[in-house]
This record gives structure tokens, C-alpha cells and sequence, in this order.
């Protein structure tokens, strides 16, 4: 074997023990894992209106799957959550409000989380810097019949100063409901 194959073998074994080493380090790190149920509920507002909540140097994007939308509001029930090291961590209740963006001049699409509030302090600030902490109620009534069945939410979120917001979401589903609503 020549000098150079040798120190290019070398070089690339050299290579690939730098990148074995280097990569757990800079590889994403788990956080938590949660079990969660979860409403979204899609809307369509003015785009003037929209573009005053959007961080600087974004733009709002068309999402074909939203039909129209460009705002959604979801409300989250953590039912159960677990650590990084597999202990059982928070649940909580949240809801937040996002939007489809892009970023301007590039037309690179993401989701903007633009703000938000949660039951339990650990979820606060939130990822973005931008949760508050509330105190949430949540109903919900789940009815299992053989001719079908339904669930009904009602969320409530309080905030600090004690003052409360009528239901912030209301919502019925019900299979039977859809189900006679179809024609064969």
C-alpha cells in the first residue's frame, strides 16, 4: 500500500472517529414525552390583523390543508408526562395560539406559536418565551351508546389576578350526529 493510501485511510478513519464523538454531543436532546388530547380549531382573520402578531421578518403563508385558515387556536389536556430519564414529570392544560408564517423574502414556512397559557408553572414561559400562567378548568362528558357516541369539551382559563374569561371553548362531537347527517 502507498504512503498516500495509507494517510487517507487514516485521515477518513480520523474523519469518522471526530464525527462519532462529536455527534451525540450536537444530536437533539429528549426532554419529556407526554400523552395529550388535543382540539385545534381553525380560523380565518383579516391579514392586517393577523401580520400585528407575527415576530418581525415574518409573513403570513398559505397552508392548503387549512382551507382558508390562518390562525388556530389548540387546547391541550396533558394527561401524562415522562422526564428524559423515564420519571413521571407535570401535567398540565394549555392552549396557545399560532399561526402558518414564512419567512419574508425566502418563502421558508414554519409555525409561530404566538402566545399562549398553561396550569402549571413549569410550562412557563413556554418554548417561545411567550406562555402565562392560568388556572384552567376543563369538562368534558363523553356519552358511549350503541347508537353511537359523543363528547362535549368546556375550557376555562384564569388568570393571575384572579379575573375569568367566559368559556374559552366550547365544542360538541358527536358521531350520531355525523352519522345522520350523511345521505347513502
Amino acid at each position: 500500500m502507498t504512503r498516500s493510501r495509507i494517510a487517507a485511510r487514516s485521515f477518513g478513519a480520523g474523519l469518522l472517529l471526530v464525527v462519532w464523538l462529536v455527534l451525540p454531543a450536537t444530536a437533539a436532546k429528549l426532554e419529556n414525552t407526554f400523552y395529550a388530547a388535543s382540539t385545534t380549531l381553525f380560523f380565518k382573520v383579516s391579514e392586517a390583523a393577523l401580520r400585528k402578531l407575527l415576530p418581525q421578518g415574518r409573513e403570513p403563508a398559505t397552508i392548503p390543508q387549512m382551507q382558508g385558515g390562518n390562525l388556530t387556536v389548540t387546547f391541550s389536556d396533558i394527561l401524562a408526562s415522562e422526564a428524559a430519564n423515564g420519571q413521571p414529570d407535570e401535567t398540565a392544560r394549555a392552549v396557545w395560539l399560532s399561526a402558518p408564517v414564512q419567512k419574508s423574502g425566502t418563502g421558508e414556512r414554519a409555525g409561530a406559536v404566538l402566545g399562549g397559557l398553561a396550569s402549571h408553572p413549569s410550562f412557563v414561559p413556554g418554548p417561545y418565551g411567550n406562555y402565562a400562567l392560568a388556572q384552567a378548568r376543563l369538562d368534558r362528558r363523553r356519552q358511549i351508546e350503541a347508537s353511537g357516541a359523543s363528547v362535549s369539551e368546556e375550557w376555562q382559563f384564569a388568570g393571575d389576578n384572579g379575573a375569568t374569561e367566559p368559556p374559552a371553548h366550547q365544542q360538541n362531537r358527536s358521531r350520531r350526529a355525523a352519522a345522520a347527517g350523511r345521505r347513502h
